[in-house]
């Protein structure tokens, strides 16, 4: 624990100081050949009656619909194949030279009437050196409508190509944050059999979806698919945000708070779907509603952290996680606020922080996987030892001998039971056989069978002595090989045969809510319980060998109840699976 505890700090520190390292170190100037310019000073803002000098990137506050015009003169040089760029906030677009129309966005009527945020590229026609250039921007959304980036001059291509390549790293990490979660619901299918958990699925599928509104945010210029679908898609994952986290929480932890996180969970899918009823309605827009969805997306993240640190305490959370969790918060409070405040649009910290989780979450989930995969491995070689052990202990030269001796005696005096005992004997050692070479489950009928020949042999040698009543209500369902009839064979060769007089062993099976109930008693000599497991080594058929392999392949349980001189009783339970009705429902007495 002291190790794991020390590998999750050294991989926690790693990652900060690697983050530390990216953010705060300068990068290699590599050159830059692209003829860019900014345009940022003397431009003039006109809107109503209002006219100012502003610097660029501007935010004004204007009503909705207002149409504000940003001109400025460009330099007297001229180049043939430049153009400008800047990038709108959810506006329509109109650009001027002098009084002729350049550009406009949309160019036709957008796809559900909505206004995306867009990259605006404009070529410039020749002798524009020295031209009034006019920006006029309007917005249907409060608080959009007086917004003004930065403004970009040069090469036509070249701006494109520093869009492209300045907006790259947002995208990709976005993007590799989704193939995450692609990886986390792979593995889930992949190794479900390895897994008692199903929350790392519910975990990818959050992940895509953050990963889709942060690709849609990362403004990197898309030819496919278009701006509004990208607008659709990012605002859609936004608004369902929320829901997944929830859905996330209720898996993880369903036991913790379960009844509160299903009713935040059912709150948060109402408030969803009434915003979406009302940009459907156009009573009011998405974009003029992010407050109340950051307000939602706010209350689940501080959900989520109180959970994770309820979980860290009772050590359900690695350090790692918790720490994730919290870099995740503090990134998405300062985004949050960010943009309340200036209209700004998701950085990179946010990105960094969901990715660093995604990565501690998968190297977590793989070393879970593998410590399962190990265990389940080690079990199987335990329960193939034990399975030889149980085999070696049913191949007993001493009891072939004797069984032999008996049916050749037989043979001059009762050549009919001697048939029979020959038929008996090659049952059991079939049965015996077919063990040793197969490991699935068999039918209880084909147990039943092999008891059976065991008893009638077990009688040649014990005659009146040996007893049994078989009372079976259904015999039609698995169990693993071996599971009863060792049991049996300890009631005849240490509760029976140490017995003065007779004895019967009682061989009963019922159905019980949700398993099969089976018991092995026996009126024999008894046994102390507490001394159970020594007798491991005296010839006892060892319980815990058959209770290792009923827990492990069934999922049963094994109980024994034995006192000296009064007998002993072994009750075991196999789960129940759905199997056709029916069964038989017999009685043997002595003869079986």
């Amino acid at each position: 624990m002291r190790e794991q505890k020390t590998a999750d700090f050294l991989a926690v520190g790693a990652a900060l100081l690697f983050l530390f390292l990216i953010l705060l170190t300068p990068g290699q100037s590599l050159g830059n050949s692209r003829e860019i310019g900014i345009l940022d000073s003397a431009w003039t803002c006109t809107y109503g009656d209002t006219r100012a000098e502003v610097t660029l990137p501007a935010s004004l506050s204007v009503p909705g619909e207002s149409q504000v015009r940003f001109s400025t003169v460009l330099p007297e040089q001229e180049s043939k194949g430049w153009g400008i760029r800047f990038r709108s906030r959810l506006q329509r677009v109109q650009v001027f030279l002098e009084e002729t129309l350049i550009y406009q966005y949309p160019e036709q009527e957008v796809l559900g009437d909505v206004l995306p945020s867009v990259w605006n590229y404009v070529r410039l026609p020749g002798n524009w050196g020295g031209k009034q250039l006019e920006i006029r921007v309007e917005s249907p959304y409060q608080g959009f409508g007086g917004l003004m980036q930065e403004v970009s001059i040069g090469n036509y291509n070249d701006l494109l190509l520093d869009t492209i390549t300045s907006q790259l790293p947002y995208f990709i990490i976005s993007l590799i944050l989704g193939l995450l979660g692609g990886a986390l619901i792979l593995l889930s299918f992949v190794f479900r059999k390895y897994e008692q958990h199903r929350y790392q699925r519910t975990l990818g599928v959050l992940l895509v979806f953050v990963a889709l509104w942060l690709c849609g945010e990362s403004r990197m210029p898309l030819e496919f698919p278009g701006p509004e679908a990208v607008y659709i898609i990012t605002m859609l994952s936004l608004v369902l945000l929320p829901s997944f986290i929830l859905s996330y929480l209720g898996s993880r932890w369903p036991r913790t708070c379960s009844r509160f996180t299903e009713r935040f969970l059912i709150g948060s899918l109402f408030c969803e779907g009434f915003l979406l009823i009302l940009q459907v309605t156009e009573i009011w827009a998405l974009p003029e509603m992010l407050p109340a969805v950051l307000v939602l997306l706010a209350g689940t993240l501080v959900y989520a952290a109180y959970l994770h640190i309820r979980a860290a305490r009772s050590g359900q959370v690695r350090t790692s996680e918790l720490v994730c969790v919290f870099l995740i918060m503090a990134s998405a409070s300062w985004e949050m606020l960010s943009f309340l405040l200036w209209r700004t649009q998701v950085g990179m910290y946010v990105r960094i922080s969901f990715l660093i989780f995604a990565l501690n979450f998968l190297r977590l989930t793989i070393l879970r996987i593998y410590r399962v995969w190990r265990e389940n491995y080690k079990l199987e070689q335990q329960l193939e030892i034990s399975r030889l052990e149980l085999m070696n202990s049913q191949i007993r030269p001493h009891f072939i001998y004797n069984t032999l001796n008996s049916i050749r005696a037989l043979i001059r005096l009762d050549p009919e039971r001697a048939c029979q005992a020959v038929y008996d004997f090659s049952t059991y050692l079939r049965s015996n056989m077919h063990s040793l070479q197969e490991k699935e489950l068999i039918p209880f009928q084909e147990e039943l069978k092999h008891i059976r020949a065991y008893l009638n042999i077990e009688k040649l040698r014990m005659g009146d002595r040996l007893r049994w009543e078989f009372q079976i209500d259904n015999s039609d369902f698995l169990l693993p090989h071996l599971a009863i009839q060792p049991l049996v064979e300890n009631a005849v060769k240490h509760g029976i045969w140490k017995k003065q007089g007779e004895g019967t062993v009682r061989i009963l099976e019922r159905e019980e809510p949700g398993c099969h109930w089976i018991l092995v008693a026996d009126d024999g000599t008894g046994f102390d319980p507490a001394a159970l497991e020594e007798q491991e080594d005296t010839g006892h058929i060892g319980i815990r060998n058959i209770r290792l392999r009923i827990r492990e392949i069934s999922s049963g349980t094994v109980e024994i109840e034995s006192k000296p001189g009064k007998g002993t009783r072994v009750e075991v339970r196999i789960p129940r699976e759905p199997k056709k009705q029916g069964g038989d429902r017999y009685a043997g007495n002595g003869g079986g």
